[in-house]
C-alpha cells in the first residue's frame, strides 16, 4: 500500500540494525540549510517507503516468488525478487535458459524461498544488514535534502591540479571576460551584455565540465551500439539521466514498476554520492578502468554493488530490443543464423553489461548527482536533457552503424 505522507524515517530502522549513515559526520548548522529547488516533499516520502523497504529483513512467501517466476520468470523476475541480480541477468540474457533453467527453478520455488528466509533470520540475529542491501550506502531520505557533507570543502590538490589542466583552454578564454567585468564600468550597467561576460567569466569552465559529460554519453551509447550491438548501454544512460534530472516523471509513475525502479536507483545513487564525493569527470574515468580489475576483489564494494544492481536492469533493457535486434539481422542475414547470432550478441551484452557497467556509469552519474546534490540545478537540467539526446542520438547512430564500417577500416 503507497502512503503518500509519513514521518522522518527512525534513527535505528527494523532489526535495531544502525543503517549506513554517517549523519553523526555532518555540522548541526548544515543541517537547517534547505538547497532552493531541491526535490519534494512526496520525493522525500517515496524515498522513505523505499528505505524502510531496503533495511526491512523481508521474509518472502512462497506465493509471490511463483507469481514472479510464472509471470516474468524467463526475464528473472523471481530472482531479482530473491536478491540474486546476476542469475537475473543470465535469465533474461537467455530467456530463462531457454526454458531449462526456468522450468528447474519452478520445480525448486519453496527450496530457494525457504533458504532466503533463514539467511534473513540469521542477518538479524546476527546484526547484519538485510540480504538484498548489504553493502550499499543507505542515507536517511530526510538528510539527503541537506547539503552533502562535502560540498564546502575544497577539491583535493591532484584533481585541482588536473581539472586545471583539462580546462585550460576554458580558463584561457575567461580571462578577457573576467578582466571586463573588474574593470569596465560600461559592463556592468548593460544588464545584457554583463549576464554574457557574467557567464564567461564565471560559469564557462562548470558547463564545460557539463557539456563533455554530455558528450561521453553519446560517444559511449555510439560505440557500444554500433560496435558491440548493444543499445540498451544507451537506453539505460538516458533512463538513470532522466531519473536524477526529471524525477517528477516516476514521481508521477511511481505505482508502477519502472517507476518503481527509477525512484530506488535515484535514492540508491542520491545517497552514495551524498556520502562519497564524485572525483572529477577525467579522473573517475582513469580510476575506473585502473579499478576495474580490482573490483572482483571488493575494490570500491558499495559502489561496485550499486552499478551491478543498474547492470541488471541493462540485461532486462537487452530483451526489450530484441524486436530491434531480430529485425536488423532478418534484414542483413539469413534466418538460419538468426539464432546464433542473437545467442552471441545476448552474451557478449552480459559480459560487456557486467564489467563495464561499473567503470562507464559512475563518471557520468556522479557529475549529475553532484549536480543534483550541490543545488545547482541550472547545470544539472542542462547535463541531463543534453546527456538524453546525446545518448539517443549516439544509440541511434551506432544500432545504424553510421560511420561504423568507416572506423573498421581506418589504417
Amino acid at each position: 500500500m503507497q502512503v503518500e505522507t509519513i514521518p522522518p524515517v527512525p534513527a535505528f530502522p527494523v532489526g535495531g540494525i544502525a543503517p549506513q549513515v554517517v549523519s553523526q559526520h555532518v555540522p548541526v548548522e548544515s543541517r537547517s540549510t534547505r538547497v532552493v529547488g531541491r526535490d519534494d516533499q512526496k520525493l522525500v516520502s517515496i524515498r522513505n517507503e523505499i528505505y524502510l523497504e531496503l533495511v526491512d529483513y523481508q521474509l518472502m512467501k512462497h506465493g509471490a516468488v511463483r507469481r514472479r517466476w510464472f509471470f516474468m520468470g524467463l526475464l528473472g523476475s523471481h530472482r531479482t525478487y530473491l536478491g540474486q541480480n546476476f542469475r537475473a541477468m543470465l535469465m533474461a540474457l537467455t530467456l530463462g535458459g531457454f526454458f531449462i533453467w526456468w522450468i528447474l527453478d519452478g520445480l525448486r520455488l519453496k527450496q530457494m524461498t525457504d533458504r532466503w528466509n533463514r539467511d534473513q533470520l540469521k542477518r538479524q540475529k546476527t546484526g547484519k544488514l538485510p540480504r538484498d542491501s548489504d553493502g550499499l550506502i543507505l542515507v536517511d531520505p530526510v538528510e539527503l535534502q541537506e547539503p552533502p557533507p562535502w560540498k564546502d570543502k575544497p577539491l583535493p590538490i591532484v584533481e585541482r591540479i588536473l581539472m586545471l589542466f583539462f580546462t585550460l583552454p576554458t580558463q584561457i578564454l575567461q580571462f578577457p571576460a573576467r578582466l571586463l567585468m573588474q574593470k569596465s564600468d560600461r559592463v556592468r550597467e548593460s544588464s545584457g551584455f554583463q549576464k554574457v561576460m557574467k557567464f564567461l567569466s564565471m560559469d564557462f569552465v562548470g558547463y564545460y565540465e557539463v557539456f563533455c559529460v554530455g558528450l561521453m554519453m553519446g560517444l559511449i551509447s555510439y560505440v557500444f551500439a554500433g560496435f558491440f550491438q548493444l543499445p540498451e548501454i544507451g537506453l539505460m544512460l538516458t533512463v538513470v539521466s532522466m531519473t536524477l534530472v526529471f524525477p517528477s516523471v516516476a514521481i508521477s509513475r511511481h505505482k508502477t514498476t519502472l517507476g518503481r525502479a527509477a525512484l530506488r536507483w535515484n535514492y540508491l545513487i542520491c545517497s552514495y554520492y551524498h556520502q562519497r564525493r564524485p572525483m572529477v569527470l577525467w579522473i573517475s574515468y582513469f580510476t575506473n578502468y585502473i579499478g576495474m580489475f580490482l573490483r572482483p576483489f571488493g575494490w570500491r564494494r558499495a559502489e561496485t554493488k550499486l552499478y551491478l544492481a543498474l547492470a541488471s536492469q541493462a540485461a532486462l533493457f537487452s530483451v526489450l530490443t530484441l524486436p530491434l535486434d531480430i529485425g536488423k539481422h532478418l534484414s542483413t542475414k539469413s534466418a538460419e543464423t538468426l539464432l546464433s547470432a542473437l545467442f552471441l550478441s545476448t552474451t557478449v551484452g552480459l559480459v560487456v553489461s557486467v564489467i563495464t557497467t561499473p567503470v562507464y556509469l559512475p563518471p557520468l552519474v556522479g557529475s549529475l548527482a553532484q549536480y543534483k546534490l550541490s543545488g545547482e540545478m541550472g547545470k544539472l537540467k542542462f547535463a541531463g536533457i543534453m546527456g538524453c539526446l546525446c545518448a539517443l542520438i549516439g544509440t541511434a547512430l551506432g544500432f545504424l552503424e553510421i560511420g561504423v564500417q568507416s572506423i573498421w577500416t581506418q589504417p
